[in-house]
């Protein structure tokens, strides 16, 4: 499903050039440490060293509201470190719509029979169900583990490993 919250689309512009601007930064050790990671755990509230999909997408609103001189309060999705968290958040405030990914869409993925899962960006489309994302937290597609920053192509209909696509959490000029 693709549940669809109110924002303004200069948000989401700017959102995405934020999470481009991110694209290359890797960890220090491969802990998920390094000065912008701390940033983007802060951003939702947590310090030490978690996995930070989420938390690295939420600073990219918080920088973004900032940017545009917006309010904290106009950020459209839920304020945490959870994907799964995000999603469920998305479908309980937005509207279902129909299953096609757009520009700024966020993209999430769940382990099944746990509430762990992934986030990313979606930054373009390629062609029919595969997209142009940003991960943070992710591989560049040649180590197993995430360890940076990076572009990755993604299907909405497609698993990553063992994480099952969930839906997508879309934005609607509100």
């Amino acid at each position: 499903m693709r549940y669809e919250l109110p924002a303004e689309k200069k948000l989401i512009t700017e959102v995405v050039t934020i999470a481009r601007s991110q694209v290359g930064l890797k960890e220090i050790t491969g802990n998920n440490d390094g000065l912008h990671i701390e940033k983007y755990l802060n951003s939702v509230g947590l310090r030490g060293r978690y996995p930070y999909c989420a938390a690295g997408i939420y600073w990219c609103f918080v920088k973004a509201t900032n940017n545009l001189q917006m309010q904290q309060t106009e950020i459209p999705i839920k304020k945490t470190a959870s994907a799964n968290a995000i999603f469920d958040d998305a479908k309980r405030k937005g509207n279902p719509t129909l299953y096609l990914a757009k520009t700024g869409d966020l993209l999430v993925w769940k382990l099944p029979k746990s509430y762990s899962g992934h986030i990313e960006i979606i930054v373009r489309s390629i062609n029919a169900g595969i997209y142009l994302t940003i991960g943070f937290n992710t591989s560049n597609g040649n180590v197993r583990d995430g360890e940076g920053n990076y572009y990755r192509y993604r299907s909405i209909f497609d698993s990553i490993g063992r994480l099952n696509v969930r839906g997508i959490v879309g934005f609607c000029n509100g």
